[in-house]
């Protein structure tokens, strides 16, 4: 998938489904490389709370094995865990699941706590 057509999924997606309130759930695609760039990201960033480039530092850190489009497995998981807060209000919990799926990285992550 090229950039231009993700760029266009995204677009299509923001004007199509309606935005949370709340966000306690991220789910992205990542780019199926070492520095796992973000492809998409729903729902889209708030003003206030965990960003999606605070999920991708998660991602980043997760040693994924070998995976490349011939021998892509939807049954291998990987698992990170997080925790995020400023002193200021409860900790947040973060924990992220990613799937290696050929290309992209597919990534679920629940936020348990004051996003």
């Amino acid at each position: 998938m090229s950039v231009e057509q993700s760029h266009f999924m995204y677009q299509r997606l923001l004007s199509s489904v309606a935005q949370p309130e709340s966000v306690s759930r991220v789910f992205q695609l990542l780019w199926n490389t070492s520095e796992r760039q973000l492809l998409v990201s729903w729902p889209p960033d708030r003003n206030q709370g965990l960003s999606s480039k605070d999920f991708v530092k998660i991602a980043q850190q997760v040693h994924i094995g070998s995976t490349d489009a011939t021998t892509t497995a939807c049954i291998r998981r990987y698992k990170a865990m997080r925790t995020y807060g400023d002193g200021a209000g409860a900790p947040i919990e973060v924990e992220s699941v990613f799937i290696p799926h050929g290309t992209p990285h597919l990534s679920d992550s629940d936020a348990v706590g004051d996003p």
